[in-house]
Order: structure tokens, then C-alpha cells, then sequence
């Protein structure tokens, strides 16, 4: 994500998908989804997609922020995340935008690793899920002696 390439190509396809959605809104939490929230606002195309990031625990300065960015609580969101494994990020993130006030709709990810179960977490909380790509690399098999690393 962070060529300057791919991530255009990344953030253009996931604003589709959010639009798609009739969603305007995203937020990401943890450093793995800083360039996809950033590739994802800077990506052309009607609406504008605006964007945040959650904190960890609210900012104890200042304006004391849990979320930083032009998000309105009044209009549904996604999580943006690179990867779903376990879905305890995500949950995390889920909470922290639901105690903040935002409605939290669904989630979008690059990855999702099958094995884990994550997806059906974040599902059975009544939240969407939708991934570029489902990775099952524990159902391969292939043998380590056949690996040709």
C-alpha cells in the first residue's frame, strides 16, 4: 500500500465498493489501515469519500478526540482493515466507533485469513464483511518437502 501505484489502484477499487455501498464514510484503525483510509479519500469519483482514524484511547489534549478526521455521526461508516484474521482489531474498532457515537455498517479488507474465524465475528454482530481476497493457506496440501523454498 505503500506504492504509490498500487495504492491508487487499491483506493480507486475500494471507493467503488464503498459507493457501491451508499456509503460516503470510512475509518480505520491501527497503522495497517492508515494508506488504505488515505488511498481511499484521495480516490476520484462521486461522492467524495471522507475518512478518519480511530485512536486507541481519546486523545487526553485539545479537541480529546477518539476520532480524528471530517466524519459526521449522523451517516453510517465502514472499517477499512488490511488484513482479517482473528477479528479482535476489528472488534476493538467496531467498539471504539459505537462508543464514540458512528454507526459502524460493515467492513472492508484487503485480506481475510480464512482459518480464523474472524469474519463470521464481525458478521454475527450484524456488520457486512467483504474482502479482495479470502486466504487459506492452512487447507494447502502440499507438504513442506514439496516446497520448492
Amino acid at each position: 500500500m505503500l506504492d504509490g501505484e498500487m495504492a491508487g489502484e487499491v483506493g480507486d477499487m475500494l471507493a467503488e465498493r464503498i459507493r457501491a455501498r451508499n456509503l460516503d464514510q470510512v475509518a480505520g484503525y491501527g497503522f495497517g489501515a492508515f494508506a488504505i483510509v488515505s488511498a481511499v479519500v484521495a480516490a476520484p469519483g462521486i461522492p467524495r469519500v471522507n475518512g478518519g482514524f480511530v485512536r486507541e484511547h481519546r486523545k487526553s489534549h485539545g479537541r480529546r478526540r477518539l476520532v480524528e478526521g471530517p466524519m459526521e455521526r449522523s451517516r453510517p461508516i465502514a472499517l477499512l482493515d488490511d488484513i482479517l484474521n482473528s477479528g479482535r482489531s476489528a472488534n476493538k474498532a467496531v467498539a471504539l466507533l459505537r462508543s464514540d457515537g458512528f454507526e459502524v455498517v460493515g467492513l472492508l479488507t484487503l485480506f481475510n485469513f480464512t482459518w480464523s474465524g474472524g469474519r463470521k465475528k464481525i458478521e454475527d454482530q450484524g456488520l457486512w464483511v467483504e474482502t479482495l481476497l479470502d486466504l487459506n493457506l492452512r487447507e494447502n496440501n502440499r507438504s513442506s518437502s514439496d516446497s520448492p523454498f
